[in-house]
């Protein structure tokens, strides 16, 4: 299974070690409590539970979800890669991002 099919809250195995997904592209390592970037393409076995391995179908989403669903795994991604270079580096992605998207 693709580590985006899996809701967050859920544990799972990934390399030898096991993980809770907490956002997004994110996962919290069990025992260290260490956050992990998760690539969409990571092969994942979920754990404790039979996941739904087939994608719902296609969703719209309004502008300003779009919006607040982007500023949180930015948020995310911040908080696993702590830094100034990474903070100035979003801000410069963000503000593309957002150019892009009201220019429809």
């Amino acid at each position: 299974m693709k580590f985006p099919h899996l809701p967050v809250g859920q544990r799972f195995r990934f390399q030898d070690k096991l993980y809770t997904k907490v956002g997004p592209l994110t996962a919290s390592e069990e025992g260290s409590g260490n956050n992990r970037l998760m690539m969409k393409s990571a092969e994942i076995e979920p754990l404790d539970m039979h996941v739904e391995t087939k994608p719902k179908g296609p969703r719209s989403f309004s502008e300003q979800q779009i919006r607040s669903l982007f500023d949180q795994v930015c948020l995310e991604f911040a908080q696993a890669n702590p830094g100034d270079e990474t903070k100035q580096l979003l801000e410069l992605l963000q503000a593309g991002f957002y150019r892009r998207l009201s220019d429809g």
